[in-house]
C-alpha cells in the first residue's frame, strides 16, 4: 500500500512539473537507486569471509605452465595512416555535398550564410564518420591479426618446452 501511494504521488507530482523536469527527476531517482544498489552489493562483497577459486581455474591447475602472448602492437600508439585521412576527408566531402544539398533543398529561402553554414556543419559530422569508421576498421583488423597469431612468450615461471 506504502508503494503504490508513493508511485501516485511521483505521478502526480511529474504531471505537474511536466515533460522535461519529469525525465529529471526520473534520472535523478535512477541515480540514487543505483547508488544504493551499487553500496548494497559492494557490502556485501567485502563482508565474504573467504573468496574461493572458480571451479575452471581449480580444472586449469597450475596457471604457470600456458604460453601467453608478448606485447603486441595494439599496446602501441601510432600516428594516423593514409587511409583514416582518406576515409576523413572522403567522409566530410561526401557529408557536405549530400548534407548541405540536402538542408539546401529542404529550406530553400534560406540565405547564403545558413546554407554556408549547413554545408560546413554536414562536412564536420561526415568527417567525424569517415573517421570513426576507419579507425573502427584499422583496430578490429589489427586485433583480428593478433588473435590469429601464435603466441610468442611464455611465462617467465614456466618451463622450457621438450
Amino acid at each position: 500500500m506504502g508503494v503504490v501511494s508513493a508511485l501516485c504521488v511521483l505521478f502526480a507530482l511529474m504531471s505537474a512539473l511536466g515533460t522535461i523536469w519529469s525525465l529529471m527527476l526520473v534520472f535523478f531517482l535512477s541515480l540514487i537507486l543505483a547508488h544504493v544498489m551499487g553500496n548494497s552489493l559492494g557490502t556485501k562483497l567485502c563482508s565474504r569471509p573467504s573468496r574461493q577459486a572458480s571451479p575452471l581455474v581449480a580444472q586449469l591447475g597450475n596457471l604457470e605452465s600456458f604460453e601467453v602472448a608478448g606485447p603486441r602492437r595494439l599496446a602501441e600508439h601510432s600516428g594516423l595512416n593514409r587511409a583514416t585521412i582518406a576515409m576523413t576527408l572522403g567522409g566530410a566531402i561526401v557529408g557536405g555535398a549530400v548534407g548541405g544539398t540536402g538542408l539546401a533543398a529542404t529550406y530553400p529561402g534560406a540565405s547564403a550564410g545558413a546554407v554556408a553554414l549547413g554545408i560546413i556543419s554536414s562536412a564536420v559530422l561526415g568527417g567525424f564518420f569517415g573517421f570513426t569508421a576507419s579507425t573502427f576498421f584499422s583496430v578490429a583488423r589489427a586485433a583480428l591479426r593478433e588473435a590469429l597469431s601464435e603466441p610468442t612468450m611464455r611465462h617467465p615461471a614456466a618451463p622450457a618446452p621438450r
